[in-house]
């Protein structure tokens, strides 16, 4: 157990923390500096650790976790307890190679199936500006992984295993004879096979196969948004398939049919460097949801430089604070 935690004193000030609850902000400070708190902003506090550190009952942690989600201060697996801070290492990142390394330790006793792994190597990559450059190249192989197990798993749901349709009518049994459309009826009448209806009577104009493409069409908009701004930028076309349709569908249901066509377009101009290396992949919009939405509404991109030099400004503007309460001192 760490012996202190850092609060940076910008947290008081920051608009996510002035509009939470006092309970939430307590909450928040126990995450940040609390005993299972530690130098990664990853760990693992189960929801009976929380009530008994803090005397609450659990309907109560369950409200303020929800709190501090909703505000998107953190990502927590309800299941293990794992808790992510996605900013933390942008306000306190290490300071010396010791405490590097023992992020690198403490990232790799994170259980890769926990709901925030992917989130936290996402945040380890884009604000861990000081950590060693070989755990950074480790931390897009880890990346890539989970984005081709998100993709197996979201295929999976999208594709179940088939159902027997209870609209379809039941194949004739084997000793019944078949009617065949050229057979003349008992009056000397073509026999004419029934169409489609609908529950009055009248020919449905949207059979099932219809009713069920038209069923997507919601997902066109984001799709046909994403194709124009990739031809726009890399002059060809999109592949597009099966497992771009799945991750299209998850993209719109994540930010919004509203959203979606905007966020994907805005994704595709995006150049941040890990979206340019990877060509702007459709999977890697899935993944970045959340994020991008926050860019594109916020009107601000997160580049890897923009990440640095933030970071030097933050360490410029603390050497000068430094600087000054010295002169104050000695005045």
């Amino acid at each position: 157990m760490r012996e202190y935690g850092q609060i940076q004193i910008e947290f008081w000030s920051d608009p996510k923390v002035l509009r939470l609850s006092d309970q939430a902000k307590i909450l928040m400070l126990y995450f940040v500096a609390g005993p299972h708190s530690n130098s990664l902003g990853c760990m693992r506090a189960p929801a009976g650790y929380i009530q008994d550190d803090l005397n609450w009952d659990r309907d109560t942690v369950s409200t303020r976790c929800n709190e501090l989600e909703e505000h998107g201060l953190i990502h927590r697996d309800q299941t293990t307890g794992w808790t992510l801070l996605p900013r933390y290492l942008k306000h306190n990142p290490p300071h010396n190679n010791s405490v590097s390394q023992n992020i690198r330790k403490l990232f790799y006793k994170v259980p890769e199936d926990v709901e925030v792994y992917p989130q936290l190597v996402r945040a380890l990559i884009e604000h861990g500006t000081k950590l060693e450059e070989g755990f950074v190249q480790e931390l897009e192989g880890v990346l890539t992984r989970c984005a081709h197990r998100a993709d197996t798993v979201s295929a999976r749901e999208q594709d179940p295993e088939p159902e027997q349709d209870h609209d379809q009518e039941p194949e004739p049994e084997r000793d019944a004879p078949t009617a065949d459309p050229h057979q003349s009826s008992p009056r000397g009448e073509t026999a004419q096979l029934p169409s489609a209806q609908s529950a009055d009577g009248a020919p449905d104009s949207n059979p099932p196969q219809q009713q069920k493409h038209q069923g997507k069409e919601e997902n066109v908009a984001t799709w046909e948004a994403y194709a124009e701004a990739y031809r726009q930028r890399y002059g060809v076309d999109p592949i597009r398939n099966a497992k771009v349709n799945t991750q299209i569908a998850n993209f719109v249901k994540r930010v919004g049919k509203e959203n979606a066509p905007h966020v994907a377009a805005f994704y595709v101009h995006h150049n941040g460097q890990f979206y340019v290396a990877r060509g702007h992949q459709v999977g890697i919009m899935l993944n970045d949801a959340e994020k991008l939405y926050t860019e594109w509404a916020s009107g601000r991109q997160m580049t890897a430089k923009a990440a640095r030099d933030a970071d030097r400004q933050q360490e410029a503007g603390e050497g000068w604070t430094a600087l000054l309460r010295g002169e104050e001192a000695n005045g």
